[in-house]
């Protein structure tokens, strides 16, 4: 990896990302112990090598959204993937300065009954990422991890309610920032134009979020 990271940065790369697909499953007790402490460990590792090499590391430990598990469920498992990811980032001595946090946000699962409001969302991201998460990071960037736009956007703007926070917060959406652009396109040349429409306004949106100001009935 030592050698790869000095051709990324020859080649002008400044930042550089470690994801851990993570798990919940009440029934199977996971994630364990043993998968937290190895997915932290490595990727502590990895944040040390690009540290060194003045880029910025992303670390993403993801709890998936995949299964019927409750949202107390995932903040509890995100508050024992947070305490494992830091220890190990404090013992290979990584400078957070250097790091950014990229998680989701506390929701249950997809196939979960339970539903709840933004302000709930919010309230218990911000209460597991205040526990575990040490003053002094990067920033923390959010990922939509199969929301639909709207709700990732809410959500996004419920959290930005209550900063200031220990650390800057922003986003880091894919198919939330994408989705309604490619619907609105769909591959057709003459629809472009609606792409970039659909794909503008949600920026618009999810800026507006950032600042904790997302008015859903502009959406």
């Amino acid at each position: 990896m030592a050698e790869r990271l000095d051709g990324y940065v020859a080649g002008g790369a400044r930042f550089t990302k470690w994801r851990a697909a993570l798990v919940v499953d009440p029934v199977k007790q996971t994630p364990t112990a043993e998968c937290l402490t190895e997915n932290a460990r490595r990727m502590a590792a990895y944040a040390k090598l690009v540290a060194a090499r003045g880029m910025v590391a992303i670390c993403e430990p993801e709890i998936l959204m995949d299964g019927d598990h409750s949202a107390a469920d995932v903040e509890a498992a995100l508050g024992k993937a947070l305490d494992a990811l830091f220890a190990e980032l404090a013992a290979a001595n990584v400078p957070l300065s250097s790091v950014i946090l990229k998680t989701g946000m506390v929701l249950a699962g997809k196939e979960s009954d339970e539903v709840e409001p933004p302000h709930e969302v919010a309230a218990a991201t911000v209460r597991a990422l205040k526990a575990q998460v040490p003053a002094g990071l990067g920033g923390v960037v959010f990922l939509s991890g199969g929301q639909g736009a709207r709700l990732a956007t809410a959500h996004l703007s419920a959290i930005a309610g209550h900063e200031p926070l220990p650390w800057p917060i922003a986003y880091s959406y894919a198919r939330a920032i994408q989705g309604d652009a490619l619907v609105a396109w769909a591959g057709k040349p003459e629809q472009v134009d609606a792409g970039r429409v659909a794909f503008l306004h949600r920026l618009k949106l999810l800026a507006d979020a950032d600042r904790g100001a997302y008015n859903p009935a502009q959406d």
